[in-house]
């Protein structure tokens, strides 16, 4: 099985994705970027090239339809040299389907004859590293399992979030966090400052803010 050392003087791509615009203005361009740099510098290779995929999931395969997509046509096509190497910071920037899924398109992507190398656990793989190596197959597909594990709890956990301020919002129970000073920020009601000779009027615009509020959420 290669190592990292094995690589010297070979060119390589880099593949960085992010599913969310706060992950691009956050961490997560700058650490994926950097840390494929270095790599690159320890190893004596020449980073070729960058690619991204920003906001893209690649819970449901997104990213394969995107720039990674793009990518694996053209090495597919023999427009990229297949003597490349591929820098994934971890198998989860590859893929979060399922692990039927996702490993098949892997080691169809290994069997071009393209190297990929995942900077977290500093693994080189290529076709021959998965031929008779069990333990490196079933290393895999843990990882890939892991990430589509996490992605389906965190798709649930959002449903039903969404789910439960739908219906708050259908029994006019959803809340604003700044309301005008005769609305109680409790109960969302009138409060005394609106006991006045236009309360009947602040009631009215009360009932429209309250309405707006619940039609906003719908």
């Amino acid at each position: 099985m290669l190592q990292p050392r094995d690589l010297k003087g070979r060119r390589a791509i880099s593949y960085a994705r992010w599913s969310s615009g706060a992950q691009a203005s956050g961490d997560s361009l700058r650490r994926q970027s950097e840390n494929a740099v270095a790599f690159c510098v320890e190893a004596g290779m020449v980073l070729d090239t960058e690619i991204f995929d920003n906001g893209v999931s690649a819970f449901k395969g997104a990213n394969l339809e995107a720039g990674l997509g793009k990518l694996v046509d053209n090495i597919k096509a023999g427009i990229v040299d297949t003597n490349m190497v591929l820098i994934l910071e971890n198998l989860d920037r590859y893929s979060r389907l399922d692990p039927v899924d996702a490993l098949p398109r892997f080691i169809d992507l290994l069997k071009t004859g393209l190297t990929i190398v995942t900077l977290q656990d500093r693994r080189v793989h290529t076709e021959e590293s998965y031929r008779g190596n069990l333990g490196n197959l079933m290393q895999s597909i843990v990882h890939m399992s892991l990430a589509n594990e996490e992605s389906r709890k965190k798709s649930e956990r959002t449903r039903a979030e969404w789910a439960s301020r739908a219906a708050k919002a259908r029994q006019g129970k959803v809340k604003v966090s700044k309301v005008p000073f005769w609305i109680d920020q409790k109960t969302q009601g009138l409060n005394s400052r609106a006991d006045c000779p236009s309360s009947d009027h602040l009631a009215q615009i009360g009932s429209q803010i309250s309405g707006v509020s619940a039609s906003s959420w719908g």
